[in-house]
């Protein structure tokens, strides 16, 4: 489920529902068994060169929307959550990009996020709909060359605009400010007063002040993070070739390695007891948040 941002409101940060949120952005328990009940589209197999849905979807309590990357329409169609029926429901809404979307929406409220286009693509932007209806609010643009990768808090956006900048997007459309991090291959980390972004080009770990965007800290990365940085605490765990590694939130500078093999290429998943990604040997890494021995369960 989605977890509760400022004030009570209802809010899904962005893909998997924020960094190491694993798709469990309350983390409520989950069952040990999903059911199938219905697939949208109703006829496709698989995952092809042509896929319509291509990221992970982004849902609140009352409502979800889907990221379309092909089809007739690309853009984003938005469901009921409460649709429990075996039969493909019709959607709510939905709303046609000149690009097709390859990234998750974001949702804060009554307002959903959305980033057309790939790297490359021309006439990319990042849209603000109205969630209950599906009407464009704004939109400005992302350049061509910009991953384009964002994470949403508190009704504002903080989005890879540029080839190196990360921007901070009002709730109206203004740039409030922008500031180079490098290259992202992964959205930032957002805690209640800084932006914690990972860059592959070249790898540095960079801390932002929320408010203003100006740089507190920067160090370089010794490998290329592959995944989201995650903040907990007064650490931000992280990624890399060489395993899961530590570093303060305070200053940048490294704490820990827990080796417990090459990650397989999936996002890492943290609570405060634990930290589990995916090795490349296929097995389920566990990381203990207290004293850092690591379990191993095969896949």
């Amino acid at each position: 489920g989605s977890r509760r941002a400022a004030a009570g409101v209802e809010c899904w940060p962005g893909e998997l529902g924020g960094p190491g949120r694993a798709g469990n952005a309350a983390q409520s328990p989950l069952p040990q068994r999903g059911e199938f009940l219905w697939q949208y589209p109703t006829g496709e197999q698989g995952q092809t060169s042509n896929t319509l849905v291509a990221a992970p979807l982004a849902g609140l309590s009352t409502r979800f929307c889907i990221a379309l990357a092909g089809g007739p329409t690309p853009g984003v169609a938005c469901f009921a959550a409460t649709h429990a029926g075996r039969e493909t429901p019709s959607p709510l809404w939905t709303y046609a990009t000149t690009n097709g979307v390859y990234l998750s929406p974001a949702l804060h409220g009554e307002s959903a996020f959305v980033v057309d286009g790939r790297p490359g693509d021309p006439a990319r932007h990042l849209h603000c709909l109205d969630l209950p209806s599906g009407q464009s609010r704004w939109r400005t643009a992302v350049a061509p060359e910009a991953s384009g990768l964002f994470q949403v808090a508190n009704g504002r956006a903080f989005i890879q605009d540029t080839s190196n900048g990360l921007a901070c997007v009002a709730g109206n459309g203004a740039i409030l400010w922008s500031s180079p991090v490098g290259s992202l291959d992964h959205p930032p980390c957002l805690t209640e007063s800084m932006v914690v972004s990972a860059a592959a080009g070249p790898p540095a770990l960079t801390a932002l002040d929320l408010e203003t965007g100006r740089r507190l800290w920067q160090v370089p990365l010794p490998d290329k993070p592959l995944s989201m940085p995650v903040c907990q605490g007064t650490s931000i765990l992280l990624l890399t070739a060489r395993g899961l590694e530590e570093f303060s939130l305070v200053n940048g500078q490294p704490l820990a390695l827990h080796n417990a093999g090459a990650p397989s290429g999936g996002e890492l998943a943290v609570d405060r007891q634990v930290a589990a990604y995916v090795n490349a040997s296929g097995e389920l890494a566990v990381v203990s948040r207290e004293d850092g021995r690591i379990r191993r369960e095969a896949g």
